[in-house]
């Protein structure tokens, strides 16, 4: 199936849009030039032949261009599915994520979190209070290092390590 969609999404790019959005993407980033609303339509046509399971197997590091990877996320919108289930496959999708289009792509395709924001926030903000500590400790060994000319290095990864 993904050798298809992927044909299929190389069939309706477009040379001036992929030349316009990469100015806006990081220089690293692949993409095919295809437009939001042609990736929106055929995640709805993929939900409607009930095939959205097939493509969330791909693997997401086998996903070579953005837009392969949006339709990814926008099928994750899409799936009828628990809100657990939906949870595991965006915290599995997240950190693939590589600029703010596919962020904001995603985002805004997550309709079912309206109805659910007490189990989101709950979840979400656990992980967000944790990178917050991270950046915290961090942050205070980078002052640290300045201020006492330390290697931050081996300060911050010999002190982790210890915990």
């Amino acid at each position: 199936m993904h050798t298809k969609i992927l044909a299929y999404l190389q069939s309706i790019s477009e040379e001036k849009y992929k030349i316009f959005s990469l100015k806006l993407l990081p220089k690293d980033t692949m993409l095919l030039g295809v437009r939001i609303p042609l990736l929106k339509k055929l995640a709805k046509q993929i939900k409607k032949n009930n095939q959205i399971d097939t493509y969330l197997n791909t693997p997401i590091q086998n996903l070579k261009y953005q837009e392969e990877k949006m339709l990814y996320s926008l099928l994750i919108s899409y799936q009828e599915v628990l809100e657990e289930k939906r949870i595991d496959n965006i915290k599995n999708y997240v950190s693939h994520i590589k600029n703010w289009s596919e962020c904001d792509t995603f985002v805004a395709s997550l309709k079912s979190i309206k109805n659910n924001q007490e189990m989101y926030y709950n979840i979400f903000l656990h992980d967000l209070l944790f990178l917050l500590q991270e950046l915290e400790h961090f942050l205070n060994n980078l002052f640290l290092s300045a201020v006492h000319n330390i290697d931050l290095y081996h300060l911050y990864f010999h002190d982790n390590h210890n915990h």
